[in-house]
């Protein structure tokens, strides 16, 4: 996985999220202050014209910047979150310009070690770790078995 493949990942968690906007803003007014629709688009948003723009080839660096641009375009608690995220993943792969699958899943295991930690967070809190976790657990599991990255994404993606 290199800075292309993240590009387009990013794409297309942008335009996901772009079109649940309003799903998302009602599924958090339920439970809490109904801007998730809202913030995920900013955020998602901000990466992409980031990611347009870069010409970051190191795949640690490059999720340093990407935690720092989700918290400016979120400026929420969301975006914090986030930010924590992605800062943890960079710290894994700093230094690399292309990560294998093992090291994208141990970089996944230390973006939710990075959140849980600098969120005093945990799962089942109804968070967006909640999401995050199960997606990392399918993607850690699936590494192991012979798939490819694509195949893995899609899985994870599901969870």
């Amino acid at each position: 996985m290199n800075r292309d493949d993240i590009k387009l990942i990013t794409e297309n968690i942008f335009k996901l999220v772009k079109e649940n906007r309003d799903y998302l803003l009602d599924l958090d007014s339920q439970f809490g202050d109904g801007d998730l629709g809202i913030s995920m688009v900013q955020g998602f948003s901000g990466l992409k014209d980031y990611l347009e723009t870069s010409e970051e080839r190191d795949l640690g660096k490059l999720f340093f910047k990407m935690g720092m641009v989700f918290n400016e375009s979120a400026p929420s608690s969301l975006g914090t979150i986030i930010s924590f995220w992605l800062l943890g993943i960079g710290a894994s792969l700093k230094g690399k310009e292309d990560a294998d699958k093992n090291e994208m899943k141990i970089a996944l295991e230390n973006g939710i070690s990075k959140l849980k930690e600098r969120a005093n967070s945990k799962e089942n809190e109804k968070t967006i770790l909640d999401s995050l976790s199960p997606a990392t657990k399918v993607f850690e599991k699936n590494v192991d078995e012979e798939k490819t990255i694509s195949e893995i994404l899609k899985e994870t993606y599901e969870a």
